[in-house]
């Protein structure tokens, strides 16, 4: 794993033993405000060899210390520098999501595109007010609404939580391309998954496929269980390949 600095950002490079081509930016989660952890940099190394893509590991600010203003900009231009004509992935896990739809959503007509989009457990609307959340919730054991929205207001700062350039849910979701959404029933996100599906599969451009798995909570595919192993062949074949 090599380091590098990026507009003073702390950078990490992951090679596979064997390089196929391709290349992942991964962004982590942790609702804004978490530092990376140990399940993240095991995902992100499994992905790299599974896959044969070198996976780019941004350490980005947090919150209250930075904003999307701080954020989102220079993950743009990180993107820029990745992007290569053997394809380029976005992968984001929970508010690594989120930053994730942002930096897509933000890319000019001239910029280089993503070939592929995927959001693990994805914050997709940082105002939380799905009425289906209320139903999820109880079978939640990891997530609070009250709480992850408090910390989406500071990543959000002056321009609300609602303000395109900020919420997934409010982007311009045109033409993000080929879209996957893994998502858990126990997840009190999941509601809002399925809001994106329906809102950017509306969208010309943009096709999201929602893999749904029962009974499984937030960020499963970070867990030492089998379920995990099923979203690592999945994203295997869906990286080794070019989308349609």
């Amino acid at each position: 794993m090599d380091q590098t600095i990026f507009d003073s950002w702390p950078v990490y490079t992951l090679t596979p033993a064997a390089v196929r081509g391709g290349h992942v930016l991964f962004l982590h989660g942790g609702a804004f405000a978490a530092e990376i952890q140990h399940a993240h940099w095991s995902f992100a190394a499994r992905l790299a060899e599974r896959t044969g893509r070198i996976v780019t590991v941004p350490i980005y600010p947090l919150v209250p210390n930075a904003t999307h203003l701080d954020v989102q900009p220079v993950l743009r231009r990180l993107f820029s520098t990745l992007a290569r004509s053997d394809g380029t992935a976005v992968v984001g896990d929970s508010a690594g999501a989120a930053l994730a739809v942002g930096l897509v959503a933000g890319l000019t007509q001239d910029d280089p595109r993503p070939d592929r989009v995927v959001l693990l457990s994805p914050l997709i609307d940082l105002t939380l007010t799905n009425p289906r959340i209320d139903q999820v919730a109880p079978r939640d054991p990891l997530l609070r609404a009250d709480h992850l929205r408090e910390l989406s207001q500071l990543y959000a700062g002056e321009l609300g939580l609602s303000a395109p350039q900020v919420n997934p849910i409010d982007a311009p979701l045109n033409d993000l391309g080929p879209v996957e959404v893994f998502t858990g029933t126990r997840d009190l996100l999941n509601p809002d998954a399925h809001l994106f599906h329906d809102r950017a599969n509306s969208e010309t451009g943009t096709v999201v496929t929602v893999h749904e798995y029962p009974d499984l909570v937030h960020d499963w595919m970070l867990l030492p269980i089998p379920e995990a192993e099923d979203v690592l062949r999945t994203l295997t074949e869906l990286l080794t390949r070019t989308p349609s």
